[in-house]
């Protein structure tokens, strides 16, 4: 007797070569959200005013991947400024401190007084610690609803267009 089994695995294999053919609308809804989510952090950045030099707010950038995106900030210390420095830890390194000094223009060009300046900086830092700022974890929350919603659209279009043949 002829059969026909409806399961959802069945399913999902009768529609993967649908879908992978169709999988470039959601790389590209990816790479769109991404985009969008750019835009937010560095305005966040900006109106927030978390720039302790402008290298943090203009390193974010996206990038493409196989099957979808990523949004990233290439900041060397783009870490601590998201997920920040417990208190008691090791200090930053003096190189750092020292090109943000000069990056700040409050360097004395007495690279003596400029080195003491960039030691208690990074022993305070140590001490002290630096609080998180969340940029990418608040981004993130704003924009994962709409890009949820943008991919079931993207589906429910791949949807019409095969049954529609």
């Amino acid at each position: 007797m002829p059969t026909i089994v409806v399961t959802p695995e069945r399913l999902h294999r009768a529609l993967r070569g649908h879908m992978l053919a169709r999988s470039k609308d959601l790389v590209d809804v990816a790479i769109k959200t991404a985009n969008k989510m750019m835009r937010d952090a560095e305005e966040t950045v900006s109106r927030e005013g978390i720039i302790a030099s402008a290298e943090y707010g203009t390193s974010f950038c996206v990038v493409r991947l196989p099957d979808g995106a990523a949004l990233i900030n290439a900041a060397p210390h783009a870490t601590y400024v998201e997920y920040g420095r417990r208190p008691g830890s090791r200090p930053p390194p003096m190189q750092a401190i020292l090109r943000w000094i000069k990056l700040k223009g409050i360097g004395t060009g007495d690279p003596a007084k400029d080195r003491n300046s960039a030691f208690l900086i990074a022993k305070k830092i140590g001490r002290d610690g630096i609080r998180p700022q969340w940029v990418m974890r608040r981004v993130a929350k704003r924009w994962i609803p709409q890009y949820k919603a943008a991919v079931l659209a993207a589906l429910r279009q791949q949807s019409l267009r095969i049954y529609a043949g």
